[in-house]
């Protein structure tokens, strides 16, 4: 199976830019301290780390949740030229604090996603809904290196054994034909257990 890989990226229809509504700054909540950060310093809206870091220059805040991932703009700047876009809008706040950009996609997410654009580990994924959610937003923010990894994850046997049917639905609605013809063979050698 692997000599198959790597897999197509999905066929684009054009290349979307993000309504403003989607990116959006926030005005500036001060903080007692001189740190980088605006957000608050309690455990439950400070995202873990790498993503808390005290010499940050951005601040990612996740609309859902208000989790805040104190991040540094040079590893977005070279991962993704919709965020880089983004990034360059903002205004540079007055207190010397890190600028802020609200995304619209929860912390869980932007968790994983960070995940990819750092020099860590892989995250976890734990279902195929954890992989759709995070290839919409590659997709979104044309971060197209990480899709690779995501496809090898769906082709694993984890998802594909699995859930073949799920994986299959998920490949069609990226249009990954090859994914796609992967997923229905497997389908047809699945044992019936597995298809109710």
């Amino acid at each position: 199976m692997n000599s198959l890989l790597p897999l197509s990226t999905p066929k684009s229809r054009g290349q979307k830019r993000l309504a403003d509504s989607e990116l959006q700054s926030t005005p500036s909540e001060t903080t007692p301290s001189s740190t980088s950060s605006k957000c608050p310093r309690t455990a439950d809206t400070i995202a873990p780390a790498p993503f808390n870091a005290e010499d940050a220059d951005l601040v990612i805040r996740s609309s859902t949740e208000n989790i805040c991932f104190k991040v540094h703009k040079a590893i977005l700047n070279l991962a993704s030229p919709v965020l880089t876009a983004a990034i360059a809008a903002l205004p540079n706040p007055s207190d010397g604090s890190a600028p802020e950009l609200r995304l619209p996609e929860p912390g869980d997410v932007l968790t994983h996603l960070l995940r990819f654009l750092y020099p860590v580990s892989d995250p976890d994924m734990l279902s195929p809904e954890d992989v759709v959610n995070v290839y919409t937003a590659v997709i979104k923010y044309d971060v197209s290196y990480v899709t690779t990894t995501l496809q090898r994850m769906l082709v694993s046997p984890r998802f594909l054994d699995a859930e073949p049917l799920r994986v299959h639905a998920l490949a069609k609605r990226f249009r990954l034909d090859e994914l796609a013809r992967l997923a229905s063979n497997s389908r047809r050698s699945a044992p019936a257990s597995h298809m109710a």
